[in-house]
């Protein structure tokens, strides 16, 4: 009777102990707690970043440090292809040890003929060497229709559509997808920027995204 007794007892504790290493592993929230504000949040990108079409101090970045009780770092650069921000990810990302990342790359792989291929693969790489050291990682799904389609005559969305599903699927990484809405072909400084006015919605759009870990954490100003 007492070895039924302790094998239950076992498989019970195993049973315990299996649910909570999957809860774990399956909450994409686990490390949100660490969160301080002298934590750092880097946006990491191309000219979207940048705020290139808009005053110096009116990219989004900017709207989200005056939103935020944490460091925001703009570590966008016009022009930047995948291949090109690999080459300063670590001095630029990796260096400062940030709690958090926003991933905005990829328009110009498109504008200047990167293979697709090639920027799965350097895309895959920072995201994964991000989530090696616990970073949140958020990764922007950067285009609209209207402007994929202006690049890619031919189309290609749906492979790009279900390379950032793929990029959602890791443990840790949340897509942010419709940045564009409310600025395209309304608040644009020319066809592919928006003007000060779309940088400020597009600030308002990511601050949407990040609330529920910068909420919880008490990191808005405010709230």
């Amino acid at each position: 009777m007492n070895k039924v007794i302790i094998t239950l007892a076992v498989v019970v504790l195993i049973h315990m102990g299996y649910n909570f290493i999957n809860n774990d592993l399956g909450d994409k929230n686990l490390g949100d707690k660490n969160l301080t504000k002298e934590s750092i949040l880097i946006c990491y990108g191309d000219s979207l970043t940048a705020g290139y079409g808009a005053p110096i101090g009116r990219s989004y970045p900017d709207y989200l440090q005056s939103k935020l009780r944490l460091k925001v770092i703009n570590k966008g650069i016009n022009g930047d292809t995948t291949v090109s921000a690999l080459q300063r990810f670590k001095i630029d990302v990796l260096d400062y040890n940030p709690g958090v990342v926003i991933v905005e790359l990829g328009a110009n792989d498109l504008i200047q003929g990167v293979e697709l291929s090639e920027t799965k693969t350097n895309l895959n790489y920072i995201v994964d060497e991000l989530l090696k050291r616990n970073i949140r990682v958020y990764v922007v799904k950067f285009y609209s229709d209207q402007l994929i389609f202006n690049i890619l005559k031919n189309g290609s969305k749906r492979e790009f559509d279900n390379f950032f599903k793929e990029l959602e699927e890791k443990e840790g990484v949340y897509l942010i997808e419709d940045i564009w809405k409310g600025i395209w072909g309304k608040h644009m400084y020319d066809s592919i920027h928006p003007d000060e006015t779309g940088y400020k919605k597009m600030g308002e759009i990511y601050l949407e995204e990040l609330r529920p870990i910068l909420k919880k954490n008490r990191l808005i100003i405010g709230e």
